[in-house]
C-alpha cells in the first residue's frame, strides 16, 4: 500500500505548484529520510524551519501511485521537486553533465582525475584501513612526563585529578604554556588517558 504525501511549510495552499510531493510505502520512514537529505538537499533545511508532512491520498498501489504523483509533478523543477512524478527512484537517464563533470572509470578518467588520485594514493599508503581496526595500545610504552603548574605528572589524567580540572584543561595549558612545561628542553606531551 502506497501513500502520496505533500512536504510544506503551514502557509503553503497548493499542492500542484508548492512544496514537495512524494510517494512511500513508509512516509514515516521517508519523512527522516528527507530530513537528512540523501537526494534532495532542499529538504533537510525546509523540514528544519518548519515543514511537516501531509498524507494527500493512501491505499494506493504502486502504479495508482506513480500516475497520481505524475499528475502534481508532470515536470521537473515543481515546488521543492528536483525531478518529475511518476519515476522511483528519481531518474538520472538522459541528464546532460557539464563538460568535466562525467564520471569517468579507468583510462577515460582525465588527467587531472589521474593526478589527484595518485596524489590520494600517495596520502593514504602506509595508513591502516578503517575498517581493519586501530593497532592495539602498548601498555608499557615509555612516556615523557609532564610538567603543569609547576609540578610533574605522569599523565593528563592524573595532573587533572591533582587539580580538580578535566584533562582537556590540563591538555590546553601544557599547549598553551609549552616554555613552562618543558624538561630538558623537549616538548613535554603528556600520555592522555582515556
Amino acid at each position: 500500500m502506497y501513500y502520496l504525501y505533500w512536504i510544506r511549510y503551514p502557509d503553503h495552499t497548493d499542492p500542484k505548484t508548492q512544496g514537495y510531493i512524494g510517494i512511500s510505502s513508509r512516509p514515516d520512514d521517508r519523512f527522516l529520510e528527507h530530513k537528512r537529505g540523501q537526494k534532495n538537499k532542499i529538504l533537510p533545511r525546509v523540514i528544519s524551519k518548519g515543514a511537516s508532512m501531509e498524507i494527500l491520498l493512501g491505499g494506493l498501489s504502486l502504479e495508482k501511485a506513480l500516475l497520481e504523483e505524475s499528475k502534481y509533478r508532470p515536470e521537473e523543477k515543481i515546488g521543492w521537486n528536483i525531478a518529475k512524478g511518476g519515476d522511483i527512484p528519481p531518474s538520472k537517464r538522459g541528464h546532460k553533465y557539464k563538460q568535466g563533470k562525467q564520471i569517468l572509470k579507468g583510462q577515460q578518467r582525465t588527467d587531472a582525475q589521474k593526478l589527484a588520485s595518485l596524489h590520494h594514493k600517495e596520502k593514504m599508503s602506509g595508513r591502516i584501513p578503517w575498517n581493519k581496526g586501530l593497532p592495539q595500545k602498548e601498555e608499557n610504552k615509555p612516556y615523557k612526563k609532564c610538567i603543569y603548574k609547576g609540578s610533574e605528572f605522569n599523565s593528563q589524567k592524573e595532573a587533572a585529578e591533582y587539580f580538580g580540572v578535566s584533562q582537556g584543561a590540563v591538555s590546553k595549558w601544557l599547549r598553551a604554556n609549552r616554555n613552562l612545561s618543558m624538561d630538558n628542553n623537549d616538548p613535554t606531551l603528556c600520555k592522555k588517558e582515556e
